[in-house]
C-alpha cells in the first residue's frame, strides 16, 4: 500500500472516535502493510504509523486501540531486525506518554526481547526486559508476572555468561513471599537456580535441583532426560565424601540413568572403583568449558573431582600407602597428592592420618568414623547391591522377576489386608 494512503487513512482514524470497526480496520491496514513491503519499507511506514498515533495530539480513546494493533502485527513480523529498531523508536516515543502507554511499552519490550533472543543477543534482551514496569499504580502486575519477567532475564543473563547479574534478579525472586503459582513457571525458576549452582560449583546443590526438575511432569521428556544428565555430571564433580556418595547411590537407583552414557562411571563410583585416564577423558569431553577451568594448583574441577574420587576407591584397597607410591596412582606429584589428602582428612571426607617422617598415608578403620556417618555409609552399601542384583535379575530373566515381584504383592495383602 502506498505511504501516503496509510498517512491518510491513519489521519481519519486519529480524529474519528475510534470505533470497534475502525480499530479492526488498523490492525488490518498495519498487517496488510508489513507483509507486502521489503524490510526498509516497512521500518519507514512503521515509523510513519508511531508517529502519527503517539503525537501529544493524538486522545487516548485513539491512540491506544491503534498502538495495540501496531504491536499485534509488530510480533508477528519474521523480520527480527525491524522489530528491534521500530520497536526502539516506539519506546522513544512512547516515553513522553508512559503513564498511559504502561501495557503497550511491556508488551513491546517482550517483543523486542524475543528478537534479541532469536539474534544470540541475550544481554540486550535482559537489559530491555529490564526496563518493564513492574511497580506501578496505573495497571495492576500480579506476582507471576513479576516472577516471570525476572525469570527470564535470569535465563537470559545466564545465556549471555553473565551470573553475576543473573543472581541479582534471582534474589529479587527469593525476596517475594509468594511462590510462584504455576507449574510451568516454578521449572523455569528451579532451571536457573539449578544452572547458576552449577556454575558456582555448588555441584551437590546442583545436582539436587537438576534432579528435582528432571521429574517435573510439566516438563518435556526430552528436557527432563538433559536435566536428569545436568544432575548426574554435577554429582560427579562434587567433592568425594559421603555426601556425594549418598547423592550418587540415589542416581543410581533411578532406572532412567542406565540409558545415560555416564552410567558405567556412576557405576563404578558408586562402588568405589578406581576410574582410568582414558575414562576421565572421555567424560571430559562431554562437559562444559566452566566444567573444565583450571583451579590454582593447575587442575580443572574435573580432575581434582577425579583425584579425590581415586582417593576413597584407593583407601578401600589399602590399609596404608606411601605419598610417592600414592602420587603415582593418582598421576599428581606426591606434594600434590599428600595436600588433598589433607584437606579432605579435614573437611571430613576422608578418615585417615599422614606420618609426616615416613611420608605414609594411614587409612584408619571404620569404627572410628562418625557412628551416623558409618550408619548411613552401611545402609547404602545393602541398598545398592540389593538394586544392583535386582537389575540383574530382571534383565537376564524378566518373566521370573514379574512372576516373583507378584508374590511380594500379594504376601503384602496378607500382611496388611
Amino acid at each position: 500500500m502506498e505511504r501516503e494512503a496509510i498517512l491518510r487513512e491513519l489521519s481519519v482514524l486519529r480524529t474519528s472516535t475510534s470505533s470497534p470497526k475502525e480499530s479492526a480496520d488498523a490492525r488490518t491496514l498495519v498487517r496488510t502493510t508489513f507483509a507486502a513491503e521489503s524490510d526498509e519499507a516497512v521500518m519507514r511506514e512503521l515509523r510513519a504509523w508511531l508517529q502519527l498515533i503517539l503525537v501529544e495530539s493524538a486522545g487516548i480513546m485513539t491512540s491506544r486501540p491503534l498502538l495495540r494493533g501496531f504491536i499485534l502485527a509488530l510480533q508477528h513480523l519474521p523480520q527480527t531486525a525491524v522489530q528491534i529498531a521500530v520497536g526502539q523508536r516506539a519506546l522513544e516515543l512512547i516515553a513522553p506518554r508512559l503513564a498511559s502507554f504502561e501495557q503497550e511499552e511491556a508488551e513491546i519490550r517482550h517483543t523486542m526481547a524475543g528478537a534479541y533472543e532469536q539474534a544470540a543477543d541475550y544481554t540486550a534482551a535482559a537489559r530491555v526486559l529490564q526496563g518493564i514496569q513492574l511497580e506501578s499504580s496505573q495497571r495492576t502486575v500480579s506476582n507471576d508476572d513479576k516472577i516471570a519477567v525476572w525469570v527470564r532475564i535470569v535465563r537470559d543473563y545466564i545465556e549471555a555468561d553473565q551470573f553475576a547479574d543473573a543472581e541479582v534478579y534471582l534474589s529479587r525472586i527469593k525476596n517475594l513471599t509468594d511462590r510462584p503459582t504455576t507449574a510451568e513457571l516454578a521449572a523455569r525458576l528451579l532451571l536457573c537456580q539449578a544452572r547458576i549452582y552449577d556454575y558456582r560449583r555448588r555441584f551437590l546443590d546442583a545436582f539436587q535441583a537438576f534432579y528435582d526438575f528432571s521429574l517435573m511432569e510439566v516438563v518435556a521428556d526430552d528436557d527432563r532426560l538433559m536435566s536428569l544428565r545436568a544432575a548426574i555430571v554435577c554429582a560427579i564433580l562434587a567433592p568425594a565424601g559421603p555426601q556425594r556418595s549418598r547423592v550418587l547411590a540415589h542416581a543410581y537407583r533411578d532406572e532412567r540413568v542406565r540409558a545415560l552414557p555416564e552410567f558405567a562411571l556412576v557405576q563404578k563410583m558408586v562402588l568405589d572403583r578406581l576410574v582410568a585416564g582414558d575414562e576421565i577423558a572421555a567424560f571430559a569431553a562431554s562437559l562444559s568449558a566452566h566444567h573444565l577451568a583450571t583451579n590454582a594448583d593447575g587442575l580443572t574441577v574435573l580432575q581434582k573431582a577425579m583425584i579425590e574420587h581415586n582417593v576413597v576407591a584407593i583407601s578401600k584397597l589399602f590399609l596404608d600407602i606411601d605419598l610417592q607410591g600414592l602420587g603415582d596412582r593418582l598421576d599428581v606429584s606426591a606434594a600434590m597428592a599428600e595436600e588433598y589428602v589433607a584437606q579432605m582428612i579435614s573437611d571430613g571426607r576422608l578418615t585417615a592420618h599422614i606420618d609426616e617422617i615416613q611420608a605414609i598415608l594411614y587409612f584408619d578403620d571404620d569404627a572410628a568414623a562418625d557412628p551416623v556417618e558409618q550408619w548411613h555409609g552401611n545402609v547404602q552399601a545393602v541398598m545398592t547391591d540389593l538394586e544392583r542384583t535386582v537389575g540383574m535379575i530382571r534383565d537376564s530373566d524378566p518373566d521370573f522377576a514379574a512372576h516373583f515381584q507378584t508374590q511380594l504383592n500379594q504376601l503384602g495383602t496378607e500382611v496388611h489386608p
